[in-house]
């Protein structure tokens, strides 16, 4: 599972894909209309898309060369912002889990969310057979505890209040959101699994602001300013001139 460990060193992200060949065999041209064509002055003419993405400054391209370095990777995915999930079940009695960042939501009929393994955690093999598996949406009050989950600490929940559910699941109390789930279906995908995760019960707390995560550093959404309606302050100006 994409953890908060890995997410120190970048985030998980669709692979590149080029985009569309430039229209009239690669002139540069872009249709407007049956009989209208606007020269794009924005990218030089070029006959293939990663020979186009180049012209681009900041746009990182593959175009068959060497492999992009997992470090750069790591900095581009990690531009991504992200909520944190703890993921956690019984196991022989006593909580285990990790914390995640790679969770998401997927399909609503079906109820299914997912997370994304990686086949290096030495966690998930223990959790992946339990019979059900808690998500819980931290809170922006929780960074300590998510560190906590992150470790390599042996006992992951000390100090943290949790509850677990009849069937083994494992919430964190206090978060944002939680979820109560069993594995539906491992897909294999690069140095990841994903896992599609079928809901059973949820719940959530919306007095409770999440964490984020962005660019390896834990964050708080901000409040926006108080909006003033411009229509009214035009009003206000034209009745101080009369």
């Amino acid at each position: 599972m994409t953890t908060i460990q890995e997410q120190y060193r970048g985030d998980r992200h669709e692979p590149y894909q080029p985009g569309r060949p430039l229209t009239a065999a690669g002139r540069g041209e872009r249709r407007t209309g049956p009989d209208r064509a606007v020269r794009d002055t924005a990218v030089p003419a070029v006959r293939d898309t990663a020979a186009r993405d180049a012209a681009v400054p900041g746009r990182a391209v593959n175009g068959g060369g060497p492999a992009l370095r997992p470090d750069e990777l790591r900095r581009v995915f990690g531009a991504f912002p992200t909520g944190v999930t703890a993921v956690a079940a019984l196991a022989d009695g006593a909580p285990l889990g990790i914390a995640a960042s790679s969770f998401t939501s997927v399909s609503l009929d079906p109820p299914l969310v997912s997370v994304c393994v990686a086949h290096t955690s030495t966690t998930w093999p223990a959790l992946r057979d339990r019979a059900r598996i808690g998500v819980s949406v931290l809170g922006v009050h929780q960074e300590a505890a998510c560190r906590r989950l992150a470790s390599r600490d042996a006992d992951r929940f000390a100090g943290l209040d949790w509850r677990a559910t009849p069937d083994g699941a494992v919430l964190v109390e206090g978060a944002s959101a939680w979820f109560d789930c069993s594995v539906e279906q491992h897909i294999r995908a690069g140095d990841h699994d994903i896992v599609l995760l079928r809901v059973h019960a949820l719940g959530t707390d919306h007095a409770v602001a999440p964490l984020v995560f962005h660019t390896g550093r834990f964050r708080r959404l901000e409040s926006p300013a108080p909006h003033r309606d411009r229509s009214a302050g035009l009003a206000e100006r034209t009745k101080e001139l009369a």
